[in-house]
């Protein structure tokens, strides 16, 4: 009896230590692995290169940290910026939203 008893107490550490070893791993992943903001300088450079499809950028800005938005009823976070441009001769603004995930413009402002 205190064989059997032994072995399923030995059992039942080995089930412990690996439920435990599966929930420090699947932690680490999602913080080391897992879905992340992209630096605002690549998403700058991200929102310029689409810019730059329409003419030379005279100048551009984005602000350093992201804050949350609200995205059709789903939490996000965004970087704000802005570019400015010539077009026809004149200098043009322009105010963007950019998803610090993704790096998507997701709306601009002619100012």
């Amino acid at each position: 009896m205190n064989q059997y008893y032994r072995k399923d107490k030995q059992l039942m550490i080995g089930v412990i230590v690996s439920i435990l070893s599966l929930g420090l791993f699947l932690i680490f992943y999602t913080e080391f692995f897992g879905v992340r903001r992209m630096k605002s300088h690549r998403v700058l450079e991200s929102v310029k290169s689409s810019f730059k499809e329409d003419g030379p950028i005279e100048g551009s800005w984005i602000e350093m940290t992201a804050v949350p938005y609200d995205l059709h009823d789903k939490d996000t976070e965004v970087y704000y910026g802005g570019i400015t441009k010539t077009e026809a001769g004149k200098i043009v603004q322009y105010k963007f939203i950019a998803d610090a995930y993704t790096g998507e413009v997701l709306n601009t402002f002619k100012l």
